[in-house]
């Protein structure tokens, strides 16, 4: 890997740069293929992820507000439901699929996730309540139904190659190895410009954006042609070569949030090369000028089309680097002698989302005292006196009607609690 990056960016390369405008030379001066890409269908990664956060729900309004305590430290279970629909406390048909501990601190304090669900279906969610908060029978178990395990909708792309740049050629031995375009104002484009380049080892390497037919890159050596060729994005309008630029959000913006708020998980391309031995390079630069590579074999297609899809999660990458903050993007791909290879759309990945946050409550207290009252006028006064050693039940209003109705009393009431029959407290009752 290391000598693959020496030999892109050694003294002799820049030392070309120079001249390598001059010698730069129309496509047509030697005969290739014309490529033709059928239409692809885009592959997505079958993969979902449940998430949510924990939380105390102080004004019961059912919704988390910023005033809410996030509930670091809980146990999360997620089951799937075998086929009856019914929870059953993780028996049954219930199949485990999982345990998590909510996030304990920072940003994503009360988070939980469960990622990697490759099963459509219905899914439990329950929390171990923790100590000093309750939660309602109705909150208890939260019913997620997982419909879809693709990337969320309209994935994000950094390059649709639908705007198309200048042809190029790079010669071996001709004084032009090098060859390069930029195009800036590129729309699609993740900071609107593209610089390309490309460096020939042996005879001749042209590239092509055909955003007529393919709206994809077409690498095509001639007979013997063999080299590497790069795609850079920074926002700078550069050389490839150079991955220094540090517009990559926009002009009011010096960086570039990869994940897309926690959203995205890696970067898909459709590519294809005709022989095996073909490699691409990704690297990511941060603000701060550290980096993140990964290097990947190009599948094999038929004519080289870029008929397949590469995906390259984040998890993969070696280095360390804050993906929120990306200033750069660099592909290079390394050639096979006389091997066509074609890049079509390059974009961000990530999985379905289901969101489901989960209610707690601060445990409430009713109470008061039980009273004989004497003078009947609704108030405990003058010479009325509490009433020890009486049974209570609780009951919910259900309809909100005022009244206990008999269905009411039928479902099951709270614990009975006894009024007090102490000396100083007789009367008094606590649910």
């Amino acid at each position: 890997m290391a000598n693959l990056w020496n030999r892109l960016f050694s003294t002799q390369l820049f030392s070309n740069l120079g001249s390598s405008k001059k010698a730069r030379r129309r496509l047509g001066s030697h005969t290739r293929r014309a490529l033709r890409m059928e239409s692809l269908e885009r592959r997505s990664l079958m993969a979902a992820n449940i998430t949510g956060i924990a939380f105390t729900d102080v004004n019961d309004n059912g919704t988390i507000d910023v005033s809410d305590p996030r509930l670091g430290g809980v146990t999360v279970s997620l089951f799937r439901d075998g086929g009856d629909g019914i929870f059953n406390n993780g028996t049954g048909d219930d199949v485990a699929s999982g345990t998590t501990v909510t996030t304990a601190s920072g940003v994503n304090q009360g988070r939980y996730s469960f990622g990697s669900i490759s099963t459509l279906g219905t899914y439990f969610v329950v929390q171990t309540t923790p100590v000093g908060q309750v939660q309602r029978t109705s909150q208890r178990v939260q019913t997620v139904v997982v419909n879809s395990v693709t990337d969320a909708t309209n994935p994000p792309a950094l390059d649709n190659f639908e705007t198309p740049t200048t042809n190029f050629n790079a010669t071996f031995g001709s004084g032009g190895d090098v060859g390069f375009n930029t195009a800036t104002s590129v729309a699609g484009t993740i900071g609107a410009v593209r610089d390309l380049f490309a460096t020939a080892t042996a005879g001749v390497l042209g590239v092509t954006v055909d955003s007529a037919n393919n709206n994809a890159i077409n690498l095509s050596p001639d007979t013997g042609g063999d080299g590497s060729f790069l795609i850079t994005y920074d926002g700078d309008s550069n050389n490839a070569a150079n991955l220094i630029g540090n517009l990559l959000g926009g002009p009011s913006a010096n960086s570039y949030d990869l994940t897309r708020g926690g959203s995205v998980t890696g970067l898909r391309l459709s590519i294809g090369t005709e022989i095996t031995g073909t490699t691409i390079l990704l690297r990511v630069n941060g603000v701060g000028g550290q980096s993140v590579s990964s290097a990947l074999a190009v599948p094999v297609t038929v004519s080289g089309l870029a008929t397949s899809t590469l995906e390259i999660p984040f998890s993969t990458l070696t280095g360390s680097v804050d993906l929120t903050q990306v200033g750069g993007i660099q592909f290079e791909v390394l050639q096979t002698a006389s091997t066509d290879s074609q890049i079509g759309d390059i974009e961000l990945f990530g999985p379905a989302l289901f969101t489901q946050n989960i209610v707690n409550l601060n445990p409430m207290t009713i109470g008061n005292q039980l009273f004989l009252d004497r003078n009947n006028n609704g108030l405990l006064d003058g010479t009325d006196s509490g009433i020890g050693g009486v049974s209570l039940r609780l009951y919910t209003d259900t309809n909100a009607n005022g009244v206990l109705d008999p269905a009411e009393v039928s479902a099951q009431p709270s614990p009975p609690t006894t009024t007090s029959a102490t000396s100083g407290t007789i009367g008094q009752y606590t649910f």
